[in-house]
């Protein structure tokens, strides 16, 4: 999770093998498997420690912590445009994945047979698994299309319009690639990864003769911060109903229509060094609001690249 360009950050971990076992205990419905997902360790010593983040440099490493926990959706192809999810969706979001090895990073939780079994067609199925744990809502008004991309809407996630400056808390790491073997009962073996799934912006904040405790961000974009979109599908140009291949994009993909972001740490002085996660921030003008600890301001504005 640790490919790193200057003012934007794209990061993935390792995802692979999952096994399942039938579950005995007395807390879940009696169709209920239990399964284990290995995600891997995250390039740090420390695995007891929600995750954390360290940098040294350029690299930044990540740690497992306990009570970390996933989500999982899984999803099949619509066929067409209009058709319910009923039958395309097993929405699986609202049960949770905990982690219970923070070395190999594996993650345990329960699906139900019945709800799977529910899923059309007898073939695989695309998981969606999301790090931190996320309820979703589907849409019911049937799959959606956009160019050759037929997909269902989830909503629930979104980025918080006051965050403290540290950005990767505030993140969202996703994948599509995971598929489930219905006939075996597990996922796929093959090594996957979580990848991050939004922007993340850096700066400093250097020369100056204050401590800032506040930093407001308008944008006059159309999107960058508040409640945000993922669609799960298929991008393929002739789609087979139920069928499981080219599966649907992993990043966010509509929402985040708040224009202002405030960090602050309190009234706490912030670091010389801020991230902060958001859908985008690209080829509009911005203005920066900086409020020292004795309650001056000092405003920029500048026009961004277009580049996310």
């Amino acid at each position: 999770m640790k490919t790193i360009y200057y003012g934007i950050i794209v990061g993935i971990c390792a995802f692979t093998v999952i096994a399942c076992s039938k579950e005995s205990n007395k807390e879940f419905q009696s169709d209920d498997i239990q399964f284990t997902i290995e995600v891997g360790s995250l390039e740090s010593d420390i695995i007891d420690t929600k995750m954390t983040h360290s940098v040294s440099g350029t690299t930044h490493s990540f740690a497992w912590e306990e009570g970390d926990q996933l989500s999982v959706i899984l999803y099949n192809d619509a066929g067409a445009a209009g058709n319910s999810a009923d039958g395309h969706v097993y929405n699986a979001s609202d049960r949770r994945f905990t982690l219970t090895e923070g070395a190999t990073g594996k993650f345990t939780g329960s699906l139900s047979q019945t709800e799977i079994d529910a899923l059309g067609g007898t073939g695989n199925v695309n998981a969606f698994v999301i790090y931190p744990a996320t309820t979703f809502t589907v849409n019911d008004d049937g799959a959606k299309a956009s160019s050759t991309f037929l997909y269902y809407i989830l909503t629930g996630a979104e980025f918080p319009t006051v965050q403290d400056g540290t950005g990767f808390r505030y993140s969202y790491y996703a994948s599509t690639d995971v598929q489930y073997n219905r006939s075996a009962k597990k996922f796929s073996s093959a090594a996957k990864n979580l990848y991050l799934s939004n922007v993340m912006v850096r700066f400093n904040i250097a020369n100056s003769a204050k401590s800032i405790k506040n930093i407001k961000i308008t944008t006059d974009g159309i999107y960058f911060v508040g409640p945000v979109q993922y669609w799960i599908g298929h991008t393929s140009g002739s789609h087979v109903e139920y069928a499981n291949t080219n599966p649907g994009r992993r990043a966010v993909q509509a929402g985040a229509s708040t224009k202002t972001l405030n960090i602050n740490n309190g009234d706490a002085p912030l670091p010389s060094e801020i991230y902060f996660a958001c859908r985008g921030l690209q080829a509009k003008g911005v203005t920066l609001e900086f409020t020292a600890t004795d309650d001056t301001k000092l405003t920029a504005s500048t026009t961004l690249p277009s580049a996310n």
